[in-house]
């Protein structure tokens, strides 16, 4: 292991696999000082993303690491790095909870494993870049998307769902936003990046640890969903059909019938306890009720414009 991506506001771990020809790698994320949810929000955000069908988000793991790994790849780093890690992690009192015993290792922690992927670039550098201060008009639902754009539209659309739903507050279509394949500008691939990829051009998303820390969807100057000061609805309506569909599958019904299929219900069941602990119930609960209100939000536009110019894309 290398303790790698160290210019960054958070400690992360680049992990090499013993398998794989190249080896494959992964980003490790943990628990710290300041961004205490880091890895459970990324095992959240991917749970998330499957459920909306979206699969943008690389396969990730929650798996357990022994602290002397973590240690020991601090070692290899100049003084400054073993001294964060030190202090944001390894002796962080809001950590320890998360810190086990173990009968061969002697101590070991919870932390996100994501595969690495190559071949990913900055939404600018990419065939998927859009201008910047115009893209939000193309949502109304009284527009038509322009045809240059047309590819990168429902990729933007999904990825501010994703985000409302997550109250990802890091992120937006400029920030930390990433495609796969497309580069034009600016091209740098690692030295086991695939030569001449034919990989269509797709957002990636990436970054999710900043997400179920408040129970309010992002401000409207990060997500256009969130509706402006003043205002009761926001003015962005174009969503794919299967979001559409995938939202009310997995929204509140207001029925007498149990619904066993919620948001809530769902990550319940596929997700760590430790995780649902750790991030606190009622954060996923504040996801469900994110959803719920996207819900009825998809349901004003279509009564406003009408179904075919909000189920826009396929």
């Amino acid at each position: 292991m290398a303790a790698i991506l160290s210019e960054a506001r958070t400690i992360k771990f680049r992990v090499t696999f013993r398998h794989g020809d190249p080896p494959l790698e992964g980003v490790m994320k943990v628990s710290q000082k300041k961004f205490i949810n880091e890895p459970q929000s990324e095992i959240l955000g991917h749970a998330v993303d499957r459920l909306l069908e979206m699969n943008r988000v690389p396969p990730i793991a929650y798996v357990e690491i022994p602290l002397s790994w973590l240690q020991l790849a601090g070692d290899h780093m100049p003084v400054i790095y073993t001294e964060w890690l030190t202090a944001f992690v390894l002796e962080f009192e809001d950590v320890q909870h998360l810190i086990k015993p173990h009968p061969i290792d002697h101590k070991v922690i919870h932390v996100s494993l994501q595969l690495w992927l190559y071949d990913i670039h900055p939404m600018a550098d990419t065939t998927l870049s859009v201008p910047e201060h115009v893209w939000k008009d193309w949502f109304q639902g009284n527009t038509v998307v322009p045809r240059a754009y047309a590819k990168a539209a429902p990729e933007i659309s999904d990825l501010i769902v994703l985000d409302y739903v997550l109250a990802n507050t890091d992120r937006s279509l400029h920030k930390n936003n990433f495609v796969v394949g497309g580069c034009v500008s600016h091209c740098k691939n690692g030295k086991h990046s695939p030569k001449n990829a034919t990989v269509p051009a797709m957002f990636v998303h990436l970054d999710q640890g900043s997400s179920f820390y408040k129970d309010k969807p992002p401000p409207p100057h990060i997500n256009p969903l969130t509706a402006p000061e003043g205002k009761d609805e926001s003015s962005f309506c174009k969503f794919r059909k299967n979001t559409i569909k995938r939202l009310d599958y997995l929204r509140t019904h207001q029925t007498k019938a149990k619904n066993t299929h919620t948001l809530f219900l769902s990550l319940k069941e596929q997700i760590h306890p430790e995780i649902i602990s750790h991030i606190r119930e009622s954060m996923i609960q504040a996801a469900q009720r994110r959803l719920d209100a996207l819900v009825h939000h998809v349901r004003w536009c279509v009564k406003k414009y009408g179904e075919d110019p909000v189920h826009y894309f396929d």
